[in-house]
């Protein structure tokens, strides 16, 4: 734990860290409320709602992996190889998807188990990958021990997560909860996987053919994600205001039909003989 907490605190850019636990935390929400709209939808519907909940989750994860990335100081000049990258944010949209998808449609309890796990190992997976992507002056010497943590930490943030994101009952509540579990899934994989990383000099030649400056992912990555993010919430936020007009309205409709139908009674009570009104209504029952 004390390794940890002086990764984070000393081999890292404060600011920077501070950045992308925003992004984390604003991504997550997103996640869950996306993934809230996909639950209560169907059809065609439902698989949309997923693959935005998948797009702007997996993209904010990955996006918090690099700014911290980034904020690392490994005491050496670091790139980052573009393919890999790029594979790294293609694991991450594609199994943060597979893991909603999987709680969403899967008709067992078990299914924000099921669902949650896959959540983790996504994050897993694209957080190694990505370290894969470094392009430095050296190797990386890995701990098993803290690489194990890491995974654990992530697939039981991400169960938990999801038993929150998914449960029946609904509230406030329970979606910040679930934000707060995912968040703190994301987070601890990520440092706890940096503590696991030992970087070693080594005098090898750096190609810069297919490296990204670090200053200027950082600036692109926060500005695509917030933009992303914020067009998600508002997205979500203004798909509930439209179902509660549309339910608001049909409850007036009912009410105005339910008035039209007994003052239709009512008519009809003046004009019939006296037991006429309910021998008919009698006789309708009875067809």
């Amino acid at each position: 734990m004390l390794n940890i907490l002086n990764c984070v605190v000393v081999e890292h850019d404060l600011r920077l860290v501070l950045l992308a636990a925003l992004i984390c935390f604003l991504s997550c929400y997103v996640t869950v409320l996306l993934a809230r709209r996909a639950l209560s939808g169907g059809g065609k519907a439902r698989l949309l709602w997923l693959c935005a909940a998948g797009a702007s989750g997996g993209f904010g994860i990955w996006s918090t992996h690099f700014i911290a990335m980034l904020a690392y100081d490994a005491g050496i000049f670091v790139g980052y190889d573009t393919e890999l990258t790029l594979a790294s944010l293609a694991v991450a949209i594609v199994l943060t998807t597979a893991g909603l998808s999987v709680a969403t449609y899967l008709p067992d309890r078990r299914a924000p188990i099921a669902g949650g796990a896959v959540f983790g190992g996504g994050i897993a997976a694209m957080h190694y990958l990505g370290m894969s992507a470094l392009d430095f002056s050296g190797r990386i010497e890995w701990s098993a021990i803290y690489v194990a943590a890491s995974v654990l930490a992530g697939a039981t943030f991400g169960v938990l997560s999801f038993g929150f994101c998914f449960a029946k009952r609904q509230n406030f509540g329970m979606r910040a909860g679930a934000t707060v579990l995912m968040a703190l899934g994301v987070v601890s994989l990520h440092f706890t996987g940096m503590t696991a990383a030992t970087i070693v000099p080594e005098a090898v030649t750096v190609s810069d053919s297919t490296t990204l400056p670090p200053h200027l992912m950082v600036l692109l990555i926060a500005a695509i994600a917030f933009s992303l993010l914020f067009a998600g919430l508002a997205t979500a936020i203004f798909a509930r205001q439209a179902e509660e007009m549309s339910n608001k309205n049909a409850r007036q409709f009912a009410l105005l039909v339910q008035g039209v139908s007994d003052y239709a009674i009512y008519m009809l009570g003046h004009r019939w003989p006296r037991g006429e009104l309910e021998r008919r209504c009698r006789a309708q029952q009875g067809l």
